[in-house]
Parts: C-alpha cells; sequence; structure tokens
C-alpha cells in the first residue's frame, strides 16, 4: 500500500521524532496500552494527512465494499493511525486484544 521511498521516510521521520521527545525531556503518548515503542501519527504532523485520506479514499470505498445500513451505523469519522515497534526482546509479553475500529489497516514497515 505505501511506496518504498515513502515507507523509509515515514521511518527516519519517526525516529527523529522519538529521539526528538526524548532529547527534549516530552513522553511520547504510546499508541495504545499494550506497546511500549511506537508513536501516534498525529502527534507529529499526520493528523490532517490521514483525516484527508480517510474522507477522500478510505470512506469512498467502504461505502462500496459495505451496505449502507453498515456505512451510516458506522461511519469513519475519525482515525488513529500509530506505529508500533516489534523486535526481539521488547514488550514480550503482548497479549490476544481485539480493537472496536470499523476499518482496520496494518502494514510492515521496515528499515531497508
Amino acid at each position: 500500500m505505501l511506496e518504498e521511498k515513502f515507507a523509509c521516510r515515514l521511518l527516519t521521520e519517526v525516529a527523529y521524532f522519538q529521539d526528538w521527545c526524548k532529547k527534549a525531556g516530552h513522553q511520547i503518548v504510546r499508541p495504545n496500552s499494550m506497546n511500549n515503542y511506537g508513536a501516534i501519527l498525529d502527534h507529529f504532523g499526520f493528523k490532517t494527512a490521514l483525516s484527508d485520506l480517510v474522507s477522500s479514499v478510505i470512506q469512498p470505498l467502504a461505502a462500496r465494499l459495505y451496505r449502507a445500513e453498515f456505512a451510516k451505523k458506522y461511519g469513519l469519522d475519525s482515525h488513529h493511525g500509530f506505529l508500533v515497534e516489534y523486535e526481539t526482546g521488547k514488550d514480550t509479553n503482548l497479549n490476544f486484544h481485539r480493537d472496536d475500529s470499523g476499518n482496520t489497516r496494518p502494514s510492515k514497515l521496515q528499515n531497508m
């Protein structure tokens, strides 16, 4: 879904944001209660881009894929874009969970 060049730039931006927070003494709000590594994209400049993506791409796609009653009842009116980092030895106690999202789009990003 993401071009490699964009994915690499996104990972670089996340690393820069995390480094800046550490040096400035700011605590990073993690994406959820389970992950200790990662960042919420809205917190460093992606809020407008994600809102535009939802309204111009994801909502029209969902309207075509799901019945009108579903779209009306569970409309895509918000987003929670984030990245989490998985690495051997980090977040070793992640448990099975579920969320209440209407639409989830996981993507694997890795430094090349």
